[in-house]
């Protein structure tokens, strides 16, 4: 069968990821690319020091507002 089960869906190389955690940040920071886009909430999330990344700290409602569109986007395919 040319089915695959996915039991669940494991990042490895984003090429946007959402960080609304410092833990969240944490554990996906290191799975990055160059090119990766970074959106962080600015209240609850802090870059690790001596790392050189390039982010965007943004509003908690910025990131929600965002989110909802992605979401809308991916359900319409």
């Amino acid at each position: 069968s040319d089915l695959t089960i996915i039991h669940y869906p494991y990042i490895e190389q984003p090429d946007i990821l959402v960080c609304m955690s410092q833990t969240g940040y944490e554990k996906f920071v290191y799975q990055m690319q160059a090119e990766t886009v970074l959106l962080i909430d600015q209240d609850l999330v802090r870059p690790l020091r001596g790392q050189k990344i390039d982010f965007f700290s943004i509003p908690p409602i910025c990131l929600k507002k965002w989110q909802r569109k992605q979401q809308k986007f991916n359900s319409s395919f």
